[in-house]
Formats: C-alpha cells, structure tokens, sequence
C-alpha cells in the first residue's frame, strides 16, 4: 500500500474515500478525479488531511470524454505503478449491485489490490478481520491465506487496529436447509481441531502476532458478514486468485453473495 489510486466518480462518499486512503500511510496518492463537482471537497480534504511525508497527484479527466472508465482506470494505474486502487461502493436501493467493474479491473490488474469503500467511517481503533481458508491445504491456498494474513497483519499495524481473523468450516446449502447437519453440530465436532489448525498457521508465520481468532461453521457468505457485524468490523480482508468459490473471491458466486451481503469495506487481495 505505499502507492494507492483513489478513484473519484461521483460525489458520493469523497471525503471519506480520501480519509480512509490517506490512514493506511501511503507514500504516494494518485487521485483520479471523473466528476468535475467533485475537485473543491478533493483539494478540501487533502489540505486537512494530508501527511507532508505523502506524495500527491492529480488526474482530473472531468472535462474529457471517457467512453471506458474501467480502461482509464486500468491506464492510470499502471502508468502510476499503483499498488492499491481504492474505489466508492455504491448502494442503489431496491437493487442488486454489480461487480463487474471490479472483476475487470481485477482480472486485467495482476499483482494491483483493491479497496471497496462505503460511506460508514472507520473507528479510531479499527477492528479488521482476516479471512483464512484454513482446511484447503493445496499450494494455491496456501499462498493466498500467506498473503492475507500478511496483508491484514500490515494494515492492522498501520492503523494501529485489533486484528481478528476467521475460518469458515463449509457446509453445503443443502445439508443445511434439509437440517442433515446444524452448523453447531459441526462446529462441536470439528471447531477445536480448525481453531487450533488456525492458530498454529499464525504462528508459523508471524509467532508475535497479536489477533484474535474465530471459528465458524456454515456458508461463507452468511458467516463472514454475520462475525463482521458481531465484531463491529471496519474492513475485511479477502483473497481472490481468479477461480470459482470461496477462493475466486470476485469472479465465483459465493464471492459475490459475500460482497453483496457485506456492509463494511472490503480489501480484496491478489495472490
């Protein structure tokens, strides 16, 4: 996170997308500004909040014709090596939210995260939560819950938050509408053994971490928004690595039900 684009298109949440951008430290801020109206709150907000220590620049393409915001977007990120883009989540009522500007800028960004923001500000003392698929052992796992856990570690630390982080032991819609098995049966059955297989990935890591750790059992994307709202989380941290289910978080479907259920932000990590 030490270069992150801010991308401003609509007069929704500006101040509050800047803010949020500017605690996580970075050493450089890109802002892409697509609504003129926009320009005084942006100035505004980075005159108040701004460090001396972080670099500023502006794109206004407000007055440009943009037939493809997503491809400018893309442009601009790569032409500022942005390693973070940190865009606004706007909720339209009554209807459900797409995400495929967020896929594309997903899919044709390899190594660049993302930060979905709302307008809801963050604590003082910011609780985030890591979301580690602990019982899938394959390498490609792997590597994704190493970067997440690092990830949510570094941001914690940058905001000087409390960090928790969760396994989900996944359970098939069907066995629980047809009450085959409860979500608590299983977690009598099998959370202790996936609390301590958690606990002992974290501390293989990173040993003197601090955090606390959650063990949940049912469909990821009822658990995940559920223990964000429990623990009045401010932002969850997910994996995508391009594939379908709870580890192509984005392009599967389990992904977007958690992104659409989810009312805190979202940093979405790429492997």
């Amino acid at each position: 996170m030490k270069n992150i684009l801010v991308v401003v298109d609509s007069i929704d949440n500006v101040k509050e997308l800047l803010k949020k951008s500017l605690r996580l430290l970075p050493e450089k801020l890109t802002v892409l500004i697509f609504e003129a109206a926009v320009r005084k709150k942006v100035d505004a907000t980075l005159a108040e909040h701004k460090s001396d220590s972080c670099q500023v620049e502006l794109f206004d393409v407000s007055s440009e014709e943009i037939k493809n915001k997503t491809d400018h977007v893309i442009k601009i990120a790569s032409d500022s090596a942005s390693d973070t883009i940190v865009i606004n989540r706007q909720y339209i009522p009554g209807e459900k939210r797409n995400f495929s500007f967020e896929k594309n800028l997903l899919k044709a960004l390899k190594k660049t995260n993302l930060i979905i923001c709302g307008d809801k500000r963050w604590q003082p003392t910011m609780n985030i939560l890591g979301t580690l698929d602990i019982e899938n052992d394959n390498a490609e796992q792997l590597q994704l819950n190493l970067a997440t856990l690092e990830r949510s570690a570094r941001i914690s630390e940058k905001v000087n938050g409390k960090l928790h982080l969760m396994s989900v032991i996944g359970m098939s819609r069907v066995s629980q509408e047809l009450d085959i098995v409860e979500p608590i049966e299983m977690l009598i059955k099998k959370g202790k053994q996936v609390k301590a297989q958690l606990e002992s990935f974290v501390s293989k890591n990173n040993a003197s971490l601090k955090y606390t750790p959650h063990v949940e059992a049912g469909l990821p994307y009822n658990e995940i928004p559920s223990l964000a709202k429990k623990q009045s989380i401010d932002l969850v941290v997910l994996g995508n690595v391009g594939r379908t289910g709870l580890t192509g978080l984005i392009v599967g479907n389990t992904a977007e039900k958690i992104l659409q259920r989810l009312s805190v932000d979202v940093f979405i990590i790429k492997k």
